[in-house]
C-alpha cells in the first residue's frame, strides 16, 4: 500500500538527527522491544496542546492503523476522555459561557473560586471514564450538602431524582449505573465498567507535510508539576504532608539555565504564561542538564490549553 511504501521509504538516519534520537538508541530500544508484549505509543498534553496537534493526530492514527503500536491517550483532566466521546466542540465560543471547574462568564466550581459551589469528585456519585477507555462508576465518599449539576437539570425540567438515572442516556449503551460492575475477586483481578466503543473520526485524516516550527530563543521553562500534586485539589488537600510556603512554589532549573539566565538559587521571579502570573523561587537541580527548567501549575485556577513550551521574560524580585 502506498502507506507501507511511505514508512517504507523513511530515512532513519534523517529521522535520527530530526528527533535528536541516536541511531545507537534507537538499536537499544530496538533490542529491549524483543521482549515487549506490546508496542504503544503513549500521547500526553505536550501532544494534545502541540501547535500541530491536528496533524500529530493524523500521523499517530497512521501509526496505529499501519503498524504493531498501540495508541495510549493520556487525557489532560479526569474526564476530558469521556467528554470527547459525547460532545461536538466548536473551534471557538460565542456568546456567554458557563465553566465547570474553569474560568467563563459563569463559573460553577469545586474550588470554591466560583458563582457556585459544586461537589468535588470525591464528594459525586456518577460516572467517568478513564485512561483504559471504561465507563466506571463514581461514588460519593464525602458528604456534600450543596447543589450539584441535577439541580440545575431538574430547574431545566428534565426531573430526575438523582444524576446517575441520565448514565444509560450518555451515548455509550443501555446499561444503568447500577449494572456498572465493580468488584474484586479472590485473585485480586479487578473487574470495574465496561469499554466504551471509540468515536468515530470522520474529518479527512490527509497527513500534512511537516514543517519546521518557530525556533525557542531566550529563557524558555517547560510546564511540569510534581509527583504529588496534580491541580489544584491535591494543593488544597490536608492528607498531602506539605507546609504551604513560597518555596513550595519553586522553578525547577538546570545549572545551565541558571547561568544563561543570570540567576542565583533562591532568587524570587515573576514571569507570565497564557495571562497569568506567577511567582516562583528560583531551585537549582544539580542532577538536571541542558538549559531547562520545570515549572509547576498545579496552583493555577484555570486550565490551561497552552503548548508546555513558553518563553518567558524573567523578572527579578529580589536578590
Amino acid at each position: 500500500s502506498s502507506q507501507q511504501e511511505f514508512f517504507d521509504s523513511l530515512d532513519l538516519g534523517y529521522l535520527s538527527g530530526e528527533s535528536n534520537i541516536a541511531l545507537e538508541e534507537i538499536d537499544l530500544l530496538k533490542h529491549f522491544s524483543k521482549r515487549k508484549k506490546a508496542l504503544t505509543i503513549i500521547i500526553g498534553e505536550d501532544v494534545i496542546n502541540h501547535p500541530e496537534s491536528v496533524n500529530i493526530a493524523r500521523i499517530v492514527g497512521l501509526l496505529q492503523k499501519s503498524s504493531e503500536f498501540k495508541v495510549l491517550i493520556i487525557p489532560p483532566q479526569t474526564n476530558t476522555l469521556g467528554v470527547s466521546q459525547i460532545c461536538e466542540l466548536d473551534e471557538a465560543s460565542e456568546g456567554l459561557s458557563v465553566g465547570y471547574n474553569v474560568k467563563a462568564d459563569f463559573t460553577l466550581s469545586a474550588k470554591g473560586s466560583g458563582d457556585l459551589d459544586m461537589p468535588a469528585l470525591n464528594q459525586q456519585e456518577g460516572t467517568f471514564v478513564n485512561i483504559d477507555k471504561d465507563l466506571v462508576s463514581l461514588n460519593a465518599g464525602v458528604k456534600y450538602s450543596g447543589y450539584e449539576l441535577n439541580d440545575i437539570a431538574c430547574a431545566l425540567g428534565l426531573e430526575k431524582e438523582n444524576v446517575i438515572e441520565y448514565t444509560s442516556e450518555l451515548g455509550f449503551g443501555e446499561i444503568t449505573f447500577d449494572e456498572l460492575p465493580n468488584s474484586i475477586d479472590p485473585s485480586g483481578k479487578i473487574t470495574r465498567g465496561i469499554k466504551i466503543e471509540s468515536k468515530s473520526n470522520t474529518q479527512n485524516a490527509l497527513v500534512e507535510d511537516v514543517e519546521d516550527l518557530d525556533e525557542f530563543n531566550g529563557t524558555v521553562v517547560y510546564s511540569c508539576n510534581p509527583l504529588d500534586q496534580f491541580n489544584v485539589f491535591t494543593e488544597n488537600c490536608k492528607q498531602i504532608v506539605e507546609k504551604k510556603s513560597a518555596g513550595n512554589y519553586e522553578l525547577i532549573a538546570s545549572k545551565q539555565f541558571a547561568t544563561a539566565a543570570n540567576l542565583k538559587p533562591g532568587s524570587v521571579v515573576k514571569f507570565t504564561i497564557d495571562g497569568e502570573e506567577f511567582i516562583r523561587k528560583l531551585k537549582v537541580d544539580k542532577n538536571m542538564t541542558g538549559t531547562v527548567a520545570f515549572n509547576p501549575n498545579f496552583d493555577l485556577d484555570t486550565v490551561s490549553s497552552e503548548y508546555r513550551y513558553n518563553q518567558v521574560k524573567l523578572k527579578v524580585e529580589n536578590e
